[in-house]
């Protein structure tokens, strides 16, 4: 929380006369004078004219989202949101807001919550210094969010700031880090309820660090407006937050699958290598990435022809064997007069400025760089538009926005100063305003322009630093991490914390950036990313990071002792085979992801699921969780583990691999190849054969069946192309499985919805933990019924097609 400063002096303290270093007050909201309705808000006026907007917005039964805004005299409110997603939110008639304030105290309270105490401190020289507001705390409350914060997943008893920085080899105690999520969400006894403060100065949040009866949020500057979320279910207050700050569309399928980086992969020999490697190995990969390295002088938009003489005709090369290429685009533009990004972007006054007017300018990969403002439309435009040639001529899959906080080198605050000036769509401001949602900005530019010039494709875009909302425009990954089992560990818990923050679309660097894995860590890191939507190993090789030269002739002696490599056959056997084995399961996997995936762009539902979302009072269960909504993991967080203990949510669990059924507390044997996870009794997962690269046609998928004990079970299997823009019913297909159980038979029917036309046209059907014996199997397609042969164990081929199967006890 901001304090006051040496020599500051409170207002009703200072003398006519006197000269202080700064003059500050406090305005807090008094009783309530007087209350408005105007256009679906409500509006309450404290005495002291402190002014508190109440707005409702359109939420499920149950559910109530409250938007408290709170002006103070010295400020004007322009309603205008980054985060919020305007297209698909609403809001309703409030006719019972005015009944959420206390109007002799100014307290908002509800059933779960108190909120009070709301102040904002204002100087002379600096104007509005902070706002906060604080809720009360109970006994058993526990606190989630904040995007992917390092510490525990119950954020009770933490304090962090949100500040975008390049947070290089970040560890448990690091605060600030590449991006701003101001989300946070409790369980209490009573329900649930989530914090959104979108207000993008450095904002900070105290979950009873300070004051153990009150959680305080507040921010450096700006307006206290945050959106309050309640519910019975926490897994809806997500739900919800994830509806008001929106989702991406669907992402290329070739993009869920294994995607192969590290800083650098040139020359071009050196990537047609690791491509064959991939193939002579037969360890499946969809894309490969080029690093910095592959420009000219680090010089976005242009290519180094010493290393790639002909980018395009390796482009072609690669996706004739099925690899998408993806590569970097900074925010830094090298100072350089025959550099036409530069030189053009003068012209055009796209580059950020000083309070003076002075370009501003500073160190990253080229000593001397500008930064376009991408909260100008009118920047975001020609940004988008420098995209044309990588997109249109040398067809690249693919983008990566990297060092978007925006990163400076060489000087301690990693960034510029307040005295930026941005145009903030129509809303000037600085820099102290508009630091957090740069990088958010960068990406939605660049979107734009990957739209723009391949307007049927679906775009695959991964950004570093972003803001509360960014997931509507990038994947996003959890930065330079280290290379030693706290990374791993980190690794699992941010990606749940994203998860539950409104981001799904993640990842981490396998195997950790910064130092190297031994090939048991390697392992274990590609395990668990099995079950991260984002699967992209990244390592920094011989590279010292966070200089703004790099000195290449000390890269390559040390790359002549150790390359420094982590694809997965760097490790040698057994570990090449292991990480086979790892990449093959994902694959086999893709279809249930690219499911999970629909539900969370369609229904909000994160894909990776943390327990406390499903279950209640699971704050100390931080190492397993939920993959989708049938799937539960319990990853390896050490080394030479041989058994681990897992306590198994509610209900029976089949072992994936033996097929075993599993319940309550149980003592699991270890394998070096495997990473235990289990299926939900009364399943139905679709499991696509192994294949090299999601172009690899299919012809035949496994359709399992998990016997579970309820009478009925019901689930949707979403499906299309992978690659159309914005797919609509001739290019997708939904299967609609319900399954009904009697003491007689097993009935799974399937209903389709949709004209798409997989490549597949039969399941094996597979029947797992069935003990009671089968007298017979029937199956219905267009009216007609099969008898196929089964026997115990083994697989019965079925038109995908099929309407119904009966399965006699």
């Amino acid at each position: 929380m901001k304090k006051i400063e040496k020599g500051w002096v409170e207002r009703s303290k200072v003398a006519a006369f006197d000269r202080y270093e700064d003059i500050y007050e406090y305005l807090g909201f008094d009783q309530v004078e007087k209350i408005l309705t105007h256009e679906n808000k409500t509006v309450l006026v404290a005495k002291n004219g402190v002014t508190l907007i109440l707005t409702s917005f359109k939420a499920k039964a149950g559910t109530t989202i409250t938007r408290c805004t709170f002006v103070h005299p010295l400020q004007q409110f322009a309603d205008f949101s980054y985060a919020i997603d305007t297209e698909n939110n609403s809001v309703v008639e409030n006719k019972n807001l005015k009944d959420l304030v206390n109007i002799a105290s100014g307290k908002i309270s509800s059933k779960n919550i108190e909120v009070a105490d709301y102040q904002a401190t204002t100087t002379v020289l600096r104007g509005t210094t902070d706002v906060q507001i604080s809720i009360k705390i109970n006994e058993n409350d526990a606190f989630y969010g904040l995007g992917d914060k390092t510490g525990n997943l119950n954020l009770k008893g933490s304090y962090y700031s949100n500040w975008c920085t390049d947070a290089f080899a970040a560890d448990k105690k690091s605060n600030e880090l590449y991006r701003t999520i101001p989300f946070f969400a409790a369980q209490t006894d009573n329900g649930a309820y989530g914090v959104f403060l979108d207000n993008t100065f450095r904002t900070y949040f105290d979950f009873g660090k300070s004051n153990t009866e009150r959680v305080t949020f507040g921010a450096e500057g700006g307006i206290l407006d945050f959106y309050l979320i309640e519910s019975a279910d926490l897994l809806q207050v997500i739900q919800h937050y994830t509806q008001l700050t929106g989702t991406p569309n669907l992402p290329p399928i070739w993009a869920l699958g294994y995607h192969q980086c590290r800083w650098s992969y040139y020359p071009e020999t050196r990537v047609k290598e690791v491509a064959k490697q991939f193939r002579d190995l037969k360890i499946p990969c969809d894309s490969l990435y080029l690093d910095i390295d592959y420009m000219d002088a680090y010089q976005c938009f242009t290519v180094n022809k010493n290393y790639f003489p002909d980018l395009k005709k390796l482009v072609a090369d690669l996706k004739t064997a099925h690899f998408e290429t993806v590569v970097m685009i900074d925010c830094g533009i090298f100072v350089n007069e025959n550099y036409n990004v530069f030189s053009e972007g003068v012209k055009e006054n796209v580059f950020l400025k000083r309070g003076n007017g002075e370009l501003a300018i500073g160190p990253v990969w080229p000593v001397r760089c500008v930064f376009p403002d991408y909260t100008n439309p009118q920047v975001r435009k020609w940004w988008a538009n420098q995209y044309e040639h990588f997109c249109k001529d040398l067809k690249i899959s693919g983008f990566w926005n990297d060092m978007n906080e925006p990163a400076v080198f060489n000087v301690k605050a990693m960034s510029f100063l307040d005295d930026l000036q941005h145009h903030y769509d129509g809303h000037p401001t600085n820099h102290a305003k508009a630091h957090n949602i740069y990088g958010m900005q960068m990406t939605r530019a660049s979107q734009e322009g990957m739209k723009k010039f391949q307007p049927k494709k679906r775009t695959f875009l991964l950004g570093r630093s972003t803001y509360s909302g960014g997931q509507r425009y990038a994947a996003i990954w959890t930065g330079d991490n280290v290379s030693d089992w706290e990374g791993l560990r980190l690794a699992n818990l941010q990606v749940q914390r994203l998860s539950a923050s409104g981001f799904s679309f993640t990842g981490s660097d396998i195997g950790g950036f910064a130092g190297r894995p031994d090939g048991e860590l390697m392992v274990r890191w590609l395990q668990l990313a099995i079950f991260h939507p984002l699967m992209r190993v990244h390592s920094m090789g011989n590279h010292a990071d966070g200089a703004a030269m790099i000195d290449e002739e000390v890269v390559k002696a040390a790359d002549a002792i150790d390359r420094a490599d982590q694809e997965p056959w760097s490790f040698g056997e057994p570990h090449t085979a292991a990480s086979r084995k790892a990449i093959e399961l994902r694959y086999r996997l893709l279809p249930y992801l690219y499911n999970s995936f629909y539900e969370y762009v369609s229904n909000k539902m994160p894909i990776v699921q943390s327990r406390f979302l499903r279950e209640k009072n699971q704050a100390q269960h931080e190492r397993d969780f939920y993959f989708g909504e049938h799937l539960f993991v319990s990853p390896i967080m050490k080394s030479g583990v041989k058994t681990q203990k897992i306590e198994l949510p509610e209900g029976d669990w089949f072992d994936f691999y033996s097929h075993k059924k599993y319940s309550g507390s149980i003592s699991y044997g270890v394998k070096n190849d495997e990473i235990p996870f289990f299926v939900k009794a009364g399943t139905l997962l679709p499991l696509a054969p192994i294949r090299q690269h999601t172009k690899e046609k299919v012809t035949t998928m496994e359709l399992r069946y998990y016997f579970g004990e309820a009478d009925f079970y019901d689930q949707i299997q979403y499906e299309d192309d992978g690659e159309t823009a914005n797919p609509i019913d001739n290019k997708s297909l939904k299967r609609y499985f319900s399954i009904e159980k009697t003491s007689e038979n097993i009935v799974i029917t399937q209903s389709k919805a949709g004209f798409y036309s997989p490549t597949y046209n039969e399941f094996h059907f597979n029947i797992i933990g069935l003990k009671q014996s089968i007298s017979k199997i029937e199956v219905e397609e267009k009216g007609e019924w099969l008898l196929p042969q089964f026997r115990k164990g083994e697989q019965i081929l079925v038109s995908a097609n099929f309407e119904k199967i009966t399965i006699y006890l």
